[in-house]
């Protein structure tokens, strides 16, 4: 069976519901009393004016040139201190086309995330709330922004709520239960969808020092409009005896249960494993269980205090992942250098995938991706759609496994960002794969105080359907920044974009060149 892969008959929600996301994620903080108010909160707003020349403005294989003129207020608010944190930007685009008014377009955007302390030691609530556009398919001409494309671009809006207790019974048990309702909304590319979850925690306190022990329950359950509904549920216990101090017993019992489309079998029941943790030495740990149905064994490693690196091997006969599997994590935190890389194999939907700590924007000025739900503030930027991050908009359910990996280096004056990334897709119920390859990079050289001169690139490659479809995409672009007063930063920028691909049709080159600046009052 091969899914609705779009929902037609949909207008436009951006002149609704852009608004109304921002109003919801700020109204816990409403509550708070004026003195709260007008001590705590920043806000900023801004204007941002642009003249944009391409020679390519609908991205064809023969396309032509127009000068784009782009007004877009914006606004910043955060608050930081108090018993929350809000940190939000909004930013209406208009776009004014010289040869085709036709397009003349007006786009919303807005990232925003809000953290609130109901109850000190209790109860707190998270919000997050987001607004933009993105390519609908990844198999036709791929845009990096909303100025050119072949208009194959949909508005796609996503609102979290989530309710939390967290709370530790006098050093005897440690409880965190969390309630967490999403709401994701397209203007035609996929289903909308709404998604419950349920997220329990119960993990023995400080006080029990020979047998520990932990109980986990996740539940999600996703409805869908005009697509097949899905859900995902496990359960799992742990327990530990502690021998010695280096070494521990460990047992596990667990339970799936998780209902999804799908041409194969899912396969659900319990199991039960175990095994022995030893930790020698702060440099290196390794834990080992094993059971019928669920086998795993994870190598820790800290060969300095700054770096810390976990790979786990698992081999399993229920869940959503089934066989052998990786998971991975690397961090190193050095002076002016940072490193990370991930590996992960799961099983989600693209719904899912809106809501991810890196769902698909860049925040140009600071060559940052977000937001996330746990997000460290948003600076005011400027936006773009970030390739490779999210599928082609599809209601199948998509097995992947993730390959990344992100640098960056500060030496005061120079700093230097980069990130490159693999991924393999397979569609589960049409059972075709996608495999998704690339990487960019930025270097921003301070010239002094106001001025800034800024390189970047990058390039993605992506297989389709065993090959048959072969895509590469690159772009290398040069600007200036310039603060011409505090609050006053002008900039210009070249860029030129390149695509080529097995089909002729969704070939092009474009060149562009764009003054901008950027008023904060």
């Amino acid at each position: 069976m091969v899914m609705d892969t779009a929902n037609k008959n949909k207008r436009p929600q951006g002149y609704v519901l852009a608004p109304a996301l921002f109003s919801l994620l700020l109204s816990p903080t409403l509550q708070a009393d004026d003195e709260e108010l007008s001590r705590d909160w920043q806000v900023t707003p801004r204007l941002t004016l642009s003249e944009t020349f391409t020679d390519n403005i609908k991205l064809e294989p023969d396309g032509d040139a127009d000068l784009v003129t782009e007004v877009s207020p914006g606004v910043n608010v955060s608050k930081q201190g108090g018993r929350s944190r809000v940190e939000l930007d909004y930013q209406l685009q208009g776009l004014l086309f010289a040869d085709t008014s036709s397009s003349n377009d007006i786009n919303h955007k807005l990232f925003g995330a809000g953290q609130f302390e109901l109850k000190p030691d209790w109860f707190y609530l998270d919000t997050l709330a987001t607004y933009t556009q993105r390519n609908v398919s990844q198999s036709g001409r791929l845009s990096l922004d909303t100025v050119t494309g072949a208009g194959d671009l949909d508005d796609v809006g996503t609102l979290r709520i989530s309710p939390y207790l967290a709370h530790d019974f006098g050093g005897q048990v440690e409880v965190l239960a969390r309630y967490t309702h999403d709401e994701i909304r397209y203007e035609s590319g996929a289903s909308d969808s709404s998604a419950d979850g349920v997220d329990l925690n119960l993990a023995s306190g400080r006080f029990w020092r020979t047998l520990s022990w932990s109980v986990n329950h996740y539940r999600n359950r996703i409805s869908r409009d005009s697509a097949p509904n899905a859900s995902f549920e496990s359960t799992q216990a742990d327990l530990a005896y502690r021998l010695t101090d280096t070494f521990r017993l460990l047992a596990r019992a667990g339970n799936e249960d998780n209902d999804y489309p799908s041409s194969r079998k899912v396969e659900n029941g319990s199991y039960v494993a175990g095994g022995a943790l030893w930790r020698p030495t702060r440099f290196y740990g390794m834990e080992a269980l094993y059971g019928e149905e669920y086998k795993t064994a994870t190598l820790m490693l800290n060969p300095t205090r700054r770096t810390d690196i976990e790979v786990t091997y698992y081999d399993r006969d229920v869940g959503t992942i089934l066989g052998a599997a990786w998971n991975a994590r690397i961090r190193h935190r050095g002076p002016g250098l940072t490193l990370g890389a991930t590996y992960n194999e799961d099983t989600t939907t693209v719904q899912q995938l809106e809501l991810e700590v890196e769902p698909g924007l860049r925040n140009i000025d600071t060559d940052e991706f977000f937001p996330g739900f746990d997000t460290s503030g948003l600076t005011p930027g400027r936006y773009e759609i970030a390739l490779g991050t999210v599928p082609s908009l599809t209601d199948e359910i998509i097995e992947r496994k993730r390959a990344s990996g992100t640098a960056s280096y500060d030496t005061g004056r120079s700093t230097f960002s980069g990130r490159i990334f693999s991924e393999r897709r397979l569609f589960l119920t049409s059972q075709t794969t996608e495999r998704v390859n690339g990487g960019d990079a930025t270097w921003r050289w301070a010239y002094d105080g106001t001025t800034d001169f800024i390189l970047r690139g990058g390039l993605i490659n992506t297989l389709r359907a065993s090959g048959t479809q072969d895509d590469r995409l690159w772009f290398a672009q040069w600007s200036v920044e310039h603060d011409f007063t505090p609050r006053t930063r002008g900039s210009l920028e070249l860029r030129r974009t390149e695509q080529e691909s097995d089909r002729a049709a969704n070939e092009y080159e474009e060149n562009r060149i764009t003054a901008r600046v950027r008023m904060e009052f």
